[in-house]
């Protein structure tokens, strides 16, 4: 009897146990996901950001402004989802040296990064915290 049942535990815990790793959420961090979007060796040279709300855009080239909104997030921690976001605040297309165009697309609680997925921020969106703080030339579209 006490086999039986220490054998019936083993397995229940085993059970659970597969099931929670089979569920656990891959995590990743922005600087991680802006990488497997780019392109080995590829460096961004020119952000363009439309704001969704009203259709304005910026253009970023200054490379200390480049470097905030590639840098200041990198250790943002993201959450993989397997559907799209419902809403935009901002289409971000990331300009790089090899005249390739990528698509992010950021609202206040996803980033989501064409070839690297969707994803949900874990705590605070520091993406659109950079894009909201940066003094930009906003310019109607």
């Amino acid at each position: 009897m006490k086999k039986t049942m220490l054998i019936l535990s083993a397995s229940v815990l085993i059970f659970i146990g597969a099931i929670v790793i089979i569920n656990w959420p891959e995590t990743t961090t922005y600087d991680e996901a802006l990488s497997t979007m780019l392109e080995e060796g590829e460096s961004v040279e020119k952000i363009t950001i439309f704001r969704e709300s009203d259709g304005h855009k910026a253009t970023v080239n200054d490379e200390s402004k480049l470097t905030e909104i590639i840098e200041i997030p990198s250790d943002m921690e993201l959450i993989r989802k397997d559907s799209p976001p419902v809403d935009m605040a901002y289409s971000i297309f990331f300009h790089t040296d090899a005249s390739n165009r990528y698509l992010a697309i950021v609202s206040e609680n996803r980033t989501d990064f064409e070839k690297s997925g969707y994803f949900e921020v874990k705590q605070e969106n520091e993406l659109m915290q950079v894009i909201e703080s940066m003094e930009l030339d906003w310019e109607a579209h």
